[in-house]
């Protein structure tokens, strides 16, 4: 016979109250008799309780193994997880849970107000834009840290943030970088007062200043009132109206002859405003320029000359290849520089202004056929104009300038302009760290003085921007000295009171001070009538009582 014991819950474990003999394990029985609760099929010899003791789900990771549920314990199956609880006195703080902006860790993922907390700038001007590299992350803004847009580049000043206007009046009003950026004037050098300035050199100002007066470049003589771009040409062999060619629609093509028969040599002409030399004749054409009887005829085939304009003399025989020849292929060259446009005419006659392959350094490139000293062959130059008709302008002539708006010399690598000669107020250095401020600049040596008192404890950092609590050398009384640079009433020029400090800095402390009372080391002297007494080491006096012998 075997005794079985009760398991109403049927937890395998028996209740040790309840049993019966058998030959053979009766249903609802078991032969073990260790439970301890047999209503209960969670509590049972052995089980593992984790503790939730606020009971939101989760557990703390603190476990018990025991038979019955200790308060505040539950087992693993009636959790959502056995562990990761970091407040189990606290049904609102679980994993999981939705992180607030309290200063609690609500979701125990190890940080706190993640995500709800907001970023406030410091706002010294409390124009509702601080500095981005001083911030705090929290629920409220706290003193000076109350901005939530960062950006604001001058600190101290609120009439300038990212978000105000643009005015002329040469500072960085939005904090873009750029000053005066679409509110500037560009006013051109213009040296005789014409009107119109020099390309390559002008300012970008709220006003002219100097001869930085013209706003319309263009001017090609700087020194000559009556040329510019808005004169007339006149012929006077001066390029008037600045358009890089001189006499251009008022000169008068003269061209060779040497014989003087009123017909010149098509190739050999000048365009200028009156005859000169033996360039004489209005018309070319001259096919023997050392024969009066011998000037022009047509390319048509014909071996008679017909008589010319003024009857000279009898038809003489001529040869067809006089002009040129038919089907002749000639190359635009209307500056005569040797180089073609490339623009050709198939005719017998010379056009005026073309030649011949042959007589040409090549047949195609010139970019600008009216103008001589524009052609593939030229020298570029710093002019505004493609001289070697590369399709590049002043290649290898520009240079770029940086606006030094502090005159430090140091320029603001974030404005700049190319330009063939160094304009005012910009330099070719750019390596300032701020331009409005002619002390912040590459190299400067600035002294700690924290406490703002003059004197320097002799710290010095050597970098372009102002370090917090740092100035120059000049911004000081001393470079050097100040033994505790944290209190601005201790420096070499502080009164010495009697405190136990240096309050002068000379390494001294409380001297020619005197107490009511003076714990007196080593051997302390007193001086009373004409006696003297020697106290002896560490013995308290007290200077309101009479020392006797």
């Amino acid at each position: 016979m075997t005794t079985y014991y009760a398991d109403t819950d049927n937890d395998g474990f028996g209740n040790p109250a309840i049993s019966q003999q058998a030959c053979s394990q009766p249903s609802g029985y078991v032969p073990n008799n260790t439970d301890c609760d047999d209503n209960d099929a969670l509590e049972k010899p052995g089980q593992i309780w984790y503790a939730d003791v606020d009971n939101d789900g989760y557990s703390s990771g603190t476990t018990l193994t025991q038979c019955l549920r200790p308060l505040g314990y539950k087992v693993a199956s009636e959790l959502t997880a056995t562990s990761g609880d970091c407040n189990d006195n606290n049904f609102a703080i679980k994993p999981g849970a939705t992180e607030i902006c309290d200063g609690i860790d609500n979701n125990c993922n190890g940080s706190t107000d993640e995500g709800v907390s907001t970023r406030y700038y410091y706002d010294l001007d409390g124009d509702g834009y601080g500095e981005a590299v001083a911030f705090i992350d929290a629920c409220a803004p706290s003193g000076l840290y109350t901005a939530t847009v960062a950006g604001d580049c001058i600190a101290n000043d609120a009439d300038i943030n990212p978000g105000a206007t643009e005015i002329c009046d040469g500072k960085d009003n939005d904090c873009n970088g750029q000053i005066d950026e679409g509110v500037s004037t560009r006013y051109y050098y213009d040296f005789d007062g014409d009107g119109y300035g020099e390309a390559v050199a002008f300012i970008d100002a709220c006003a002219p200043s100097g001869l930085y007066t013209a706003t319309v470049a263009g001017d090609c003589i700087a020194d000559d009132a009556d040329i510019n771009p808005g004169a007339t040409e006149i012929c006077d062999g001066k390029d008037n109206d600045c358009n890089g060619q001189i006499d251009e629609g008022v000169s008068t093509r003269y061209f060779y002859d040497n014989d003087g028969d009123g017909y010149g040599q098509s190739i050999a002409f000048v365009d200028a405003c009156a005859p000169s030399g033996s360039y004489t004749a209005l018309l070319g054409g001259d096919c023997n320029d050392s024969d009066v009887n011998i000037s022009r005829r047509p390319c048509d085939g014909k071996t008679t000359l017909p008589p010319p304009p003024t009857q000279r003399g009898p038809t003489i025989p001529m040869d067809d290849t006089c002009f040129g020849k038919p089907g002749q292929i000639w190359y635009a060259d209307v500056d005569n520089d040797g180089y073609s446009s490339g623009t050709t005419l198939t005719q017998c006659l010379r056009p005026v202004g073309y030649k011949v392959a042959s007589e040409l350094t090549a047949t195609s490139g010139d970019c600008n056929d009216n103008v001589t000293a524009i052609n593939p062959g030229a020298t570029e130059i710093c002019d505004g104009i493609d001289n070697n008709c590369n399709s590049s302008t002043d290649e290898g002539g520009l240079t770029t300038y940086y606006a030094d708006v502090d005159q430090d010399g140091f320029g603001d690598p974030a404005v700049s302009q190319q330009a063939c000669s160094q304009p005012s107020g910009y330099v070719t250095n750019n390596t300032d760290c701020d331009d409005n401020d002619v002390l912040e600049k590459p190299g400067q040596i600035w002294y700690a003085d924290i406490d703002n008192d003059g004197y320097s404890s002799g710290t010095t950092n050597t970098q372009c921007l102002r370090p917090i609590g740092y100035k120059l050398a000049n911004e000081l009384t001393a470079t050097s000295g100040d033994c505790n640079d944290n209190l601005g009433v201790i420096n070499p020029a502080a009164s010495e009171v009697c405190d136990g400090v240096d309050n002068n800095c000379n390494s001294v402390t409380d001297e020619g001070c005197i107490p009511s009372t003076a714990s007196i080391s080593n051997a302390l002297y007193l001086a009373n009538d004409c006696q003297t007494l020697k106290v002896a080491a560490s013995v308290p006096v007290h200077f309101d009582e009479e020392v006797r012998s």
